[in-house]
């Protein structure tokens, strides 16, 4: 829908979204809140405010107000939960490394598609939008036009637009943007169906036309950048893959507070010891309402080196110490407690964003299976925000091929993939031992060193080439030095095979040194010949070995 200048004046001066854009924005900070590291409790915004609101003036208050003080002293920058926030998104992140990601586009003049390949932004969903995802879900993309063309052809580029940055905006059922009106620095932005509108913006005004594009697309350039609604009526506030845990966040921050309030409490012993010299009365309360003497050296809270000195019983009174002096030792049961629930709540937030690995389960005990149980697997999670990423690439990659080459752009498929390395090297190499303990068969140890390769080698093509090449030249590539030299000597593979297994990598080297590179090697024959010839040269190296030893006997 093409809006007036008349229009975008209304809009601006009464934003009527004003409510809902304010909404998103408090979601953001929350979000901010737990995510970003900020190093000073100045910069921690609203979120703080909220924070501490919630722990000591909503009604009923949650701690006395001197307890308030304290838990806020305790409570460090960054906050503490940055940390959690940061293996979550470290595991989302793999959104983004897939074995079978697939992307396309289609041009009717091959000329373009080399254009395209050089002049995309590879790295701004990777980037930018996996940025926006933890602390700015609500933005809105839009194809970015600098005011002057340098070269032959436009030059669009993705930008997200900050929420906070937005004055008006309408939004369809599928998140198409039918306008958005936003500031940066001193200029305003009308995007519309038909024009990129840019004006001066001075106070809160809206001044003269800087500039006015027509792009021809008829759509509006800009969309919601995710897909997924917090809820159905609300076309702005987006659903963040930690908000449903953002409560538990605030819970297990006020938790590690209050634990390290019970660690300055209970982590050393309390030295109580008669008073001999008679009691002390607090000035602060009436002769009715003294307290038993008790009174702490060295301050009213307890910590390091405290000494509680009590009068001693009157006659006829029992004995509340058997000694003159003894200590009061912590409750160490409750401190344990509180590391265990500590645990819990942080096992819980990350299991419920992340999910779990449901294909790769041991025989855990059956409580815990079913608490598994009722948290989705790693891949649902993945499956799910790589849908919202493949929406938003597919729509913002076809608008600027649009806008750059017109007409003779045709079409484009985003597939972000399903096969995700969602384990490390690491971690499959303790599957592969315990598979090859537990018995399995070579096919299984095979795909297990498939998977191992394509995660060492996901961002280096060639190294796993190389390396799957030398995997497919050794003659028993499952089994280890020790089982190749049993099934040696049973018989089970000739000399030749076995000189080759014993040198591999010795061999490698010397077919490099002498004939090139692996990669580069029999480029213009079929695989299988490749090999065939390579493992001639080995048996060659093999046979010169031999002789070597027998010459040695």
């Amino acid at each position: 829908m093409p809006l007036s200048h008349e229009q975008i004046k209304k809009l601006v001066e009464t934003r009527p979204c004003r409510e809902q854009i304010q909404k998103a924005i408090n979601h953001e900070n929350r979000l901010k809140f737990h995510t970003e590291t900020i190093l000073e409790k100045t910069d921690l915004g609203p979120a703080w405010i909220d924070f501490t609101n919630w722990i000591s003036s909503e009604k009923p208050i949650l701690l006395e107000a001197g307890k308030v003080d304290r838990i806020k002293q305790l409570i460090r920058t960054p906050i503490a939960t940055v940390e959690l926030s940061e293996s979550i998104y470290s595991r989302l992140n793999r959104v983004f490394y897939s074995q079978d990601a697939f992307f396309e586009y289609n041009f009717n003049d091959p000329k373009l598609d080399k254009d395209w390949q050089e002049y995309r932004d590879n790295t701004f969903w990777a980037d930018k939008g996996f940025e926006a995802m933890q602390t700015a879900i609500n933005s809105v993309w839009v194809s970015w036009l600098p005011f002057e063309q340098k070269g032959d052809k436009p030059e669009p580029t993705n930008r997200l637009i900050d929420i906070n940055d937005v004055i008006d905006i309408s939004v369809d059922s599928d998140n198409n943007c039918q306008w958005v009106i936003f500031e940066r620095g001193s200029y305003l932005y009308a995007y519309d169906s038909e024009f990129i509108r840019v004006f001066n913006y001075e106070e809160s005004v809206l001044k003269d036309l800087v500039i006015e594009i027509p792009h021809g697309l008829g759509y509006t350039p800009a969309r919601m950048f995710w897909n997924k609604r917090l809820r159905k009526e609300d076309h702005l506030n987006k659903e963040c893959p930690i908000t449903k845990e953002l409560s538990d966040f605030d819970w297990l921050l006020f938790h590690m507070a209050s634990k390290r309030y019970l660690d300055i409490a209970n982590a050393y012993p309390i030295l109580i010891t008669y008073d001999l010299e008679g009691g002390y009365d607090d000035d602060s309360q009436t002769d009715n309402a003294q307290q038993p003497r008790t009174k702490p050296e060295g301050g009213s809270d307890l910590g390091m080196g405290t000494h509680w000195k009590i009068d001693p019983p009157e006659e006829g009174q029992p004995d509340m110490m058997s000694n003159p002096a003894r200590y009061l030792n912590p409750d160490v049961n409750t401190l344990d407690w509180h590391v265990k629930e500590e645990l819990r709540l942080v096992q819980k937030i990350f299991k419920s964003v992340v999910g779990t690995d449901q294909e790769n389960r041991n025989d855990a005990a059956k409580n815990e299976m079913q608490i598994e149980g009722s948290y989705e697997s790693q891949t649902s999670v993945l499956l799910r925000i790589k849908a919202n990423f493949e929406i938003i690439q597919k729509f913002a990659d076809s608008t600027i091929c649009k806008l750059r080459y017109g007409d003779s752009f045709e079409d484009c498929t985003i597939d972000y993939g399903t096969k995700f390395f969602l384990k490390t090297v690491e971690d499959l190499h303790v599957d592969y031992k315990q598979a090859k303990e537990s018995g399995a068969n070579d096919v299984v140890l095979d795909e297990i060193t498939t998977t191992i390769l394509d995660t060492k080698f996901r961002d280096n093509k060639s190294g796993r080439s190389r390396a799957m090449i030398i995997r497919d030249l050794d003659p028993m590539p499952e089994k280890s030095m020790d089982e190749v030299i049993k099934v040696f000597d049973k018989g089970g593979i000739d000399k030749t095979a076995f000189i080759i297994k014993s040198n591999l990598l010795n061999f490698v080297r010397r077919f490099e040194r002498e004939e090139g590179n692996l990669i580069q090697f029999g480029q213009n024959i079929t695989y299988r010949a490749k090999l065939e010839s390579i493992n001639k040269a080995f048996k060659i190296y093999a046979n010169e070995n031999s002789e070597l030893q027998t010459q040695g006997e």
